[in-house]
């Protein structure tokens, strides 16, 4: 656990700041839906309401596929070092950050580039 700490807390070099809210980039648009990796935690209540939207999201475009990655595997710990994850959740496509903290569901859709279906 102590390790798990360690690696997340250590990025002081991470080029771009810990994006905070609701902030998506676009980064999909015009390509085949990729899978969606999210980095989560067991207790974060964030991360239960991304994954929800996510699921929402899932129900209107079939061709989304999503994965969970829990923080404190040992697959979570590498992704999260890998890419200096200091947020949670954290959402990743073709091994790029699209997504951080508790985003709203208009700006996942942005962030995964799908095109808003009503309702």
């Amino acid at each position: 656990m102590i390790y798990v700490t360690v690696l997340v807390m250590a990025a002081p070099s991470r080029a771009a700041e810990p994006v905070l809210g609701t902030t998506a980039r676009i980064v999909t648009k015009g390509r085949a839906m990729p899978t969606v990796r999210v980095i989560s935690a067991l207790g974060c209540q964030p991360c239960e309401r991304v994954k929800l939207r996510l699921a929402e999201l899932q129900a209107r475009h079939a061709e989304l596929t999503i994965e969970d990655v829990d923080m404190l595997t040992d697959e979570g710990v590498a992704l999260a070092a890998r890419h200096r994850v200091w947020t949670l959740p954290t959402l990743i496509i073709d091994d790029t950050i699209v997504a951080e903290g508790d985003v709203e569901l208009t700006d996942l859709e942005t962030a995964l580039g799908l095109m808003l279906t009503g309702g």
